[in-house]
């Protein structure tokens, strides 16, 4: 469907918008990391291997539009609450203990265990810069649990114990960084990237969408330890132990989107037309095709500029694809001499806007010198002969027979003319 409104400068159109599904995904908290004994030293001790992986899914929909006259400009506008960022990792954690008490010392695996890192936020696309929101942030979180628990006797004299909890917090920022169009970048919401018209019947290019992806992983450790040996017991106090997993700023592209609008393109014969010469008080008639080349239905009005003894009808013209609309330019001298005007189209032809055609005839007075009648004219010559010729076009949906009615109301208007004199 074409959409058409009025601006305050000129008429400005819209091809089709086309249709914009985005989908990303971002490996987020790949890395690993070992904690080391914790202590590093005394009786006891623990060790932590963590392994985080996965990552987050982005979905984007929204239209892109092309809009004109003013060149061809590109832009994109989001559908309403379609953003979507769903984060779903996995960290695994290996827990080993040691001790080291008098005679008694080794150093084993007590467990091993891995939680889901979850978390999801909807939005509003494609939050860049000048967009409501510009940055959306993600917060997962694990299950706060105790992952391990390990209690043992040891020799029959000695019981360790050993309990952790551990909980995985990450937090996700997404900003868009722009869009790629062929050589041109937009970087804020609402700006268009500017085209230049190829007098094609549409326009076939690609857009490719950048965004920014800023991750943090923490571990929030808290282990207890603790031992009862026939000589004393030991214990450790609780205590938290924060650790930074990852830490990933990087940029990256979603897939290319392929986008193709259908555009009008507008066809017509010639850029000048001679009546010839025109007895005083007659008309002649010229049908000029109107052809439609284009994908997208094409319209304008048309309009005369110069001598008053030059008209259009209708002012309005439509031709949809691969289909000719048809015009009728009639010039009916009020005066003998040289007369000359210029026929101006202006259509939703982004190639094109403005066509213009030269006009020129010559009036005479019976039994007055004058130039021969032109080729490509309808009307009276000085013989008194009917001449006619044109395009042999349909002006559109309305129809053949309008021409000659016009031919008819134009011959009337000359005969009311010729009785108004003689009053």
């Amino acid at each position: 469907m074409l959409w058409i409104w009025m601006s305050s400068a000129a008429m400005a159109y819209e091809s089709d918008p086309q249709e914009i599904e985005l989908y990303d995904f971002a490996e987020l908290f790949t890395a690993g990391l070992d904690t080391g004994w914790v202590p590093s030293s005394g009786p006891l001790g623990v060790r932590f291997y963590v392994d985080a992986d996965g990552g987050a899914d982005a979905y984007l929909d929204g239209d892109a539009h092309l809009r004109w006259p003013e060149d061809l400009n590109l832009s994109f506008e989001p559908q309403a609450g379609t953003g979507l960022i769903d984060i779903n990792s996995v960290v695994a954690a290996v827990v080993e203990i040691r001790f080291d008490i008098d005679i008694w010392s080794s150093e084993f695996e007590i467990g091993r265990e891995s939680v889901d890192l979850v978390g999801a936020e909807t939005f509003d696309p494609f939050v860049m810069v000048g967009s409501v929101p510009e940055v959306v942030t993600v917060i997962a979180r694990g299950d706060e649990e105790v992952l391990f628990r390990y209690s043992q006797a040891l020799f029959g004299v000695v019981d360790v114990g050993f309990q952790a909890d551990l909980q995985p917090v990450g937090e996700v920022n997404f900003e868009g960084v722009s869009w790629l169009v062929e050589d041109q970048r937009i970087d804020e919401a609402g700006e268009a990237a500017v085209l230049a018209p190829e007098g094609l019947a549409s326009l076939n290019t690609d857009a490719t969408f950048v965004a920014a992806w800023d991750s943090v992983l923490d571990l929030v450790l808290t282990p207890t330890f603790f031992v009862d040996t026939p000589i004393g017991g030991f214990d450790f106090d609780i205590f938290q132990l924060p650790l930074n997993l990852s830490t990933e700023r990087f940029e990256q592209a979603f897939s290319s989107v392929p986008l193709r609008f259908p555009l009008p393109l507008l066809s017509v014969d010639g850029n000048a037309h001679d009546f010839g010469a025109i007895e005083v008080g007659n008309l002649s008639n010229y049908q000029l095709a109107l052809s439609n080349l284009g994908e997208l239905p094409s319209e304008g009005v048309l309009s005369i500029v110069g001598s008053e003894d030059f008209t259009v009808f209708p002012e309005y013209f439509l031709a949809a694809q691969d289909t000719t609309d048809g015009v009728v330019v009639t010039y009916s001298p009020s005066d003998s001499g040289v007369a000359e005007a210029m026929l101006v189209i202006e259509s939703n032809d982004p190639n094109t806007p403005r066509v213009e055609i030269l006009l020129s005839g010559e009036g005479f007075v019976e039994g007055a010198a004058s130039g021969a009648n032109g080729d490509g004219d309808s009307g009276v010559d000085r013989e008194g002969q009917l001449v006619t010729s044109g395009c042999g076009c349909s002006a559109g949906p309305r129809g053949g027979g309008w021409s000659a009615l016009l031919f008819l109301a134009g011959v009337l208007g000359v005969a009311g003319r010729r009785r108004r004199g003689a009053i």
